[in-house]
């Protein structure tokens, strides 16, 4: 088919799971892309999890400063600029993007901005979800995934082989 490309490894969204697997698959010499419909490097540097440590910390240190005369610091009033805390977070998610491109292309890993699906039905899909599945209950490390089921001809002699006997899920 025209305009098809291949890889060794695909993985959808560049979270925070995401890219350690494409960067790391592509340092090992696989051929990985990884597709992102939207923010690079998933909710966490972006809008979530750092972005909202960083407005705190500012509001941590404005409380600091409110609070100087009891530390003995004659700071004088004290005012907050909500246009550099903002300034100050986006700065920040800005540096943390190209902290990410600059992985990806150092990893050789393929970052493929648009939306991407599982298409396969049935047994083959259905037997590699089961495997990951079971794997991740186990908290098994990608690279026991990769190694114990993925180098096997088959995804459940894979697993059998690296567990041994299906592991007890962690809701039991």
């Amino acid at each position: 088919m025209p305009g098809t490309e291949n890889y060794d490894m695909l993985v959808i969204g560049s979270g925070e799971a995401g890219k350690y697997l494409g960067w790391t698959m592509a340092s090992e010499g696989h051929r990985t892309a990884v597709v992102e419909r939207q923010l690079i490097g998933g909710s966490c540097p972006n809008i979530a999890c750092l972005p909202s440590k960083n407005i705190i910390h500012s509001a941590k240190v404005r409380s600091l400063a409110g609070r100087a005369a009891e530390f003995g610091v004659d700071a004088g009033p004290v005012t907050t600029s909500m246009k550099g805390v903002q300034d100050r977070k986006r700065a920040m998610v800005d540096g943390l993007r190209r902290l990410h491109l600059d992985r990806y292309r150092a990893s050789g890993a393929e970052l493929i901005m648009g939306h991407a699906r599982f298409t396969a039905f049935g047994a083959d899909a259905s037997e590699h979800m089961a495997a990951v599945q079971v794997a991740m209950m186990a908290r098994m490390p990608y690279t026991a995934l990769r190694d114990g089921i993925f180098a096997h001809p088959t995804v459940a002699e894979g697993l059998t082989a690296l567990l041994g006997s299906p592991p007890v899920s962690p809701l039991q």
